[in-house]
């Protein structure tokens, strides 16, 4: 019997993945399903049109034991919780590749319809023993989705049941308060360019930093330190003419959106990846997209960067970082009626 109730499960509560899994439960509700959101207990965005469960938490004050204390909540409180909802489970996101593993397990013994989104066919950390657990999350999924070609095609070749769906993003509209103040905080280095998100290694930033500078553009980086940050600095301490801004720290989503709207241009050298949210909102704010040609990042950017040496970055940025000072990009644009029936069409062959 098809069932109208709908389970999301994303636990991070933060960033692009819960980003996405907020924008597909408040689709799917004004679809008609009964749909929860089951996430952190800190979530950084909450919509009245979607109802949230905070039935996990990252114990964000603990000090000792922290790990196992998350494990065990995820494994102990929030896998049993979800066992008991009715209705189709989408996972959403790769907590942990054993910890996923597990959940998607219990699913397909409790004979549960389950559809899962990786958001990445790889794993940073862990080798090929996250691989493996990698590849038996994908196969214990009824459906797995993706949102590029790249990762369709190597999952149709893995004989995997695969749905190809849009990237959808919850979308803030920008006040005029906070566009103000973005404005009014980056008057001096009025950026050409900017990351927004993690400043992580694998997004290559001490090369940008350096080709900003050769090419002689502002570049703002704007996000939480996970690993890059001392490098960055570093890097820049060594330029005898530095372009860039580092925005250290936590942002709500519509600042990262304002920054993005005003600035009008992001970078995306990533080492590896099968596609970004940042695209995603960038496209949105009508604001143009580089990126290095790697996984899915091939078909959301406007502008490819075929390596990621300093020299070739510095070329493309010459051309295509331009100063756009008169910016007043507050409203996304909306996502079609298409796009929403090709999620909803989705939703409905996943849950049969």
């Amino acid at each position: 019997m098809f069932s109208r109730d709908v389970q999301v499960l994303e636990v991070g509560g933060r960033g692009g993945v819960y980003q996405h899994s907020l924008e597909v439960a408040r689709a799917l509700a004004e679809a008609g399903y009964s749909v929860t959101l089951h996430t952190a207990s800190d979530p950084e965005i909450e919509d009245e049109r979607v109802r949230l469960c905070r039935c996990f938490s990252w114990k964000r004050k603990t000090r000792f034991f922290r790990g196992p204390l998350i494990a065990f909540g995820f494994l102990f409180l929030t896998v049993p919780h979800i066992l008991k909802q009715s209705g189709t489970v989408w996972v959403q996101g790769t907590f942990k590749p054993l910890l996923t593993m597990y959940a998607l397990g219990m699913l397909r013994l409790s004979n549960r319809r389950t559809i899962f989104s990786p958001h990445n066919l790889f794993t940073r950390y862990g080798g090929a023993t996250e691989r493996f657990y990698m590849q038996r999350c994908l196969r214990l999924a009824h459906i797995v989705v993706s949102y590029n070609d790249t990762d369709a095609e190597i999952l149709e070749s893995l004989q995997i049941k695969v749905a190809r769906i849009p990237l959808f993003m919850y979308l803030p509209f920008v006040s005029e308060k906070t566009l103000t103040a973005w404005r009014k905080r980056l008057q001096h280095s009025s950026p050409d360019i900017c990351v927004v998100g993690q400043l992580r290694l694998d997004k290559n930033l001490p090369m940008l930093v350096r080709a900003a500078s050769a090419a002689g553009k502002s570049l703002v980086l704007m996000g939480e330190d996970a690993g890059a940050l001392e490098e960055v600095e570093a890097e820049i301490s060594r330029l005898p003419h530095n372009t860039t801004t580092v925005l250290e720290g936590f942002f709500p989503l519509e600042d990262l959106a304002a920054v993005v709207a005003l600035t009008g241009a992001v970078a995306l050298p990533y080492s590896v990846a099968s596609q970004s949210g940042v695209a995603a909102l960038a496209k949105a704010y009508d604001a143009k997209v580089i990126a290095y040609a790697t996984g899915g990042l091939k078909e959301q950017a406007d502008v490819l960067v075929g390596s990621l040496l300093d020299s070739d970055w510095e070329k493309v940025l010459r051309e295509h970082a331009l100063h756009t000072p008169h910016r007043d990009v507050r409203a996304p644009k909306p996502y079609s009626e298409a796009q929403i029936a090709t999620l909803v069409s989705l939703f409905e062959e996943a849950s049969r």
